[in-house]
């Protein structure tokens, strides 16, 4: 064989030996998308495997160091928008995790598999609320959601059953027993699942005091659509990207407004920030757990099961963030970061799901 042939070759089994390689080689760091909410437990989870966390072997409890994790590329993107990120590809170079306020629904599950991405883990990992928050320097006010309904939602109902533009401008105009302060809320962007939580627990139940509002619920007509999801495009409502920090600097720097934020968020600003009640219920840890404060509900993780097999530390992470040591009710996620702890029995099922990485059996039903 000549000296061209021998190159010939030698180049084919050098790029071949490359593209083999390149299969090889795993990311070095996991990739999570979502909710700003969740995303202070997950970056504590990796501060903790990263940092040299310990945890327990053996019978005798003997410790030992937990491999370094390398910090993830973590984006709050809102949970809709990292559900969207999440659902586009099952390839290698997708995004790994998504943080969520709220269970992924049918339209994103279908969205998913439509796009080869079939086996989803989906871990609940404790609980938060949402919160109306102001200035501690604020006089208190108790809001009902449905007085949070006549002064956010952008179309309000007569008792014609006609439409009509909201224009309240102050809090007395909504309810004569609240002060004549203006209409001005700082809350999340259309991506956000604050944001739709929000139109679920507080636009959608403001609608059920109008029997033929109500009514059109299952077939969401446009008047459904228009009076019981739409949020005020005026300066009732600021709508800010998903950035905790400038909302928490509005809020102390503005007497008059209103945020919306998660409970967890308000812990650590407890100090510059106030809690409203809300149907006569204030947001505490009892209460939120106990679901007696209306405006709460479960977090969620979701991830991609065959990515467990290339993304090191994955599957430990996983584990770590549903340990009893993190999630538990004396866990740092719940002592040092806020979560609100799901019940023991949940806490189980979620433990278990982290062991076998069991993917959701049946679609979501909305």
């Amino acid at each position: 064989m000549n000296n061209a042939g021998i190159l010939k070759i030698a180049a084919a089994l050098g790029a071949a030996l490359a593209l083999c390689t390149q299969g090889a080689m795993a990311r070095d760091y996991i990739h999570i998308v979502g909710s700003s909410t969740v995303a202070p437990f997950s970056k504590a989870v990796a501060e903790q495997l990263g940092t040299g966390g310990t945890e327990k072997v053996g019978k005798k409890g003997t410790k030992k160091a937990v491999a370094g994790l390398k910090s993830p590329w973590l984006e709050s993107t809102g949970t809709k928008g990292g559900i969207q990120l999440f659902c586009e590809s099952n390839s290698e170079d997708s995004v790994d995790i998504v943080n969520a306020v709220r269970r992924m629904t049918k339209r994103e599950y279908e969205q998913c598999r439509n796009n080869g991405v079939n086996e989803i883990v989906e871990i609940a990992i404790g609980r938060d609320a949402m919160v109306f928050a102001q200035s501690a320097k604020s006089p208190a006010m108790n809001l009902t959601r449905r007085d949070l309904y006549n002064a956010l939602s952008r179309m309000i109902p007569s008792t014609d059953r006609k439409l009509h533009l909201n224009t309240n401008k102050t809090w007395k105009q909504i309810n004569a027993a609240l002060p004549d302060r203006k209409i001005e809320v700082i809350g999340p962007p259309a991506n956000s699942g604050f944001r739709e939580i929000f139109q679920d627990m507080v636009l959608e139940p403001g609608c059920d005091g109008f029997p033929w509002l109500s009514a059109q619920r299952a077939t969401m007509t446009q008047d459904y659509k228009k009076a019981c999801q739409d949020v005020r495009t005026d300066q009732a409502y600021i709508q800010v990207t998903v950035n905790d920090d400038l909302v928490v600097r509005e809020l102390v720097g503005n007497d008059h407004a209103l945020g919306l934020v998660s409970y967890s968020l308000y812990l650590r600003n407890k100090d510059k920030l106030s809690a409203l009640e809300i149907d006569g219920v204030a947001p505490k840890s009892d209460t939120i757990t106990s679901e007696l404060y209306p405006l709460s509900g479960e977090l969620y993780i979701y991830v991609k099961k065959s990515h467990l097999d290339y993304i090191p530390g994955l599957a430990r992470f996983i584990q770590e963030f549903t340990s009893e040591r993190a999630f538990g009710d004396k866990g740092y996620l719940v002592v040092k970061n806020g979560l609100i702890p799901l019940a023991q029995v949940d806490r189980k099922v979620s433990t278990d799901i982290a062991k076998t990485f069991a993917p959701m059996m049946t679609e979501p039903t909305e």
